[in-house]
């Protein structure tokens, strides 16, 4: 299988998951907490550029985070992961289109304009990493 079919395969894989992973978010909400609930000031939300450089676009909805990295060094990685409103905290991971094995995984805390943590890749290695909000 070629490289960009496999690419193509695991957008539309990675999409469906995603749609799952929404609608699945929204069926639990009732529809009286969410019509007493107050929107979280801090969210994460939109655009933010890391310490490397590299640019984030971000949509955080119902407990799910979706979104998408560049990267100058290999191209578009795309983003699933989790959050919580309440503890500000977070879990992502990235993965690289180009090459299916290429992953990292980021764990901290945010606030209305930076978030900070830890990550670590399929390479094994690790470190940390700073967010700050706009590109």
């Amino acid at each position: 299988m070629s490289g960009r079919k496999m690419s193509y395969l695991l957008t539309v894989a990675l999409t469906v998951a995603v749609m799952l992973m929404l609608v699945s978010a929204f069926q639990c909400k009732s529809v009286s907490a969410a019509a007493t609930a107050k929107p979280d000031p801090i969210t994460l939300t939109g655009k933010w550029t890391d310490s490397y450089g590299n640019k984030y676009l971000l949509v955080a909805v119902g407990g799910a985070i979706v979104g998408a990295v560049n990267t100058e060094v290999s191209g578009t990685w795309w983003i699933l992961g989790t959050y919580s409103a309440t503890s500000h905290t977070f879990t992502f991971t990235a993965h690289n289109l180009n090459t299916v094995s290429e992953w990292a995984t980021y764990t901290g805390t945010y606030s209305s304009t930076s978030a900070a943590g830890t990550w670590f890749n399929y390479l094994g290695l690790s470190g940390t990493f700073t967010l700050t909000r706009g590109w």
